[in-house]
């Protein structure tokens, strides 16, 4: 007989008595939603971590320093080409 299937046992007085599985646990029941569900969940929090930080409100990110200053700071410094 499979695995799922009730057993039947006769009683004494000839009723038959039909004995039930076991209660499965959680995570026996549902594991194979739980797994994706904390892939998904990992998978978008290390996205966030890799975002790049948010914009200043003049437009520029805030990672760059300003045009103007970038180009002065580089100048003396600055590889020549040939």
């Amino acid at each position: 007989t499979p695995v799922f299937a009730e057993e039947v046992l006769i009683g004494e007085n000839g009723e038959v008595e039909v004995v039930k599985p076991p209660e499965r646990s959680f995570w026996a029941k549902y594991w194979m939603y739980v797994i994706p569900l904390g892939l998904i969940v990992m998978n978008a929090i290390t996205q966030a971590m890799n975002m790049p930080p948010e914009e200043q409100a003049g437009g520029q990110p805030a990672s760059q320093p300003q045009q103007g200053a970038s180009t002065a700071q580089r100048g003396p410094t600055a590889v020549r080409r040939r």
